[in-house]
């Protein structure tokens, strides 16, 4: 078991607290024991393990594409909107296109293919407003 003591002040006078820190894994969870030697008392906390964290992150990325899908839907409903995404996504593209043509022409590799993923995922928003 870790412990980690960190001292603090909380009040006008300027004396000094302790509160103390415990870590250790209990069945594949991160446990986190805080206590104070002030008042006595503590608090215990359970993180998750390897499948919660998973499970969390797949909720947490369905949430996030359904999200997305209703932004998308709400845009191709209003016109006028939807050209104004468009102009905008065409000029991202452009920007990115102009960048990576620098960074080739310069040897940048690593920024190369940082503008080249960029504009892969432009390519792929536009496409889905394009639909």
């Amino acid at each position: 078991m870790q412990r980690q003591q960190m001292r603090y002040t909380a009040d006008r006078f300027g004396a000094e607290h302790t509160h103390e820190r415990f870590f250790c894994t209990w069945q594949g969870r991160k446990v986190t024991l805080e206590y104070s030697r002030k008042n006595g008392c503590g608090c215990i906390q359970f993180g998750l393990n390897g499948a919660e964290v998973a499970a969390r992150q797949a909720e947490h990325e369905a949430e996030k594409r359904r999200i997305q899908a209703n932004r998308v839907e709400r845009i191709k409903r209003n016109p006028e909107r939807l050209a104004q995404t468009i102009a905008a996504l065409n000029r991202d593209i452009q920007g990115w296109l102009e960048k990576y043509a620098l960074d080739v022409q310069d040897g940048e590799a690593e920024g190369a293919t940082f503008c080249r993923e960029r504009i892969t995922a432009l390519e792929a928003e536009l496409a889905l407003y394009m639909a």
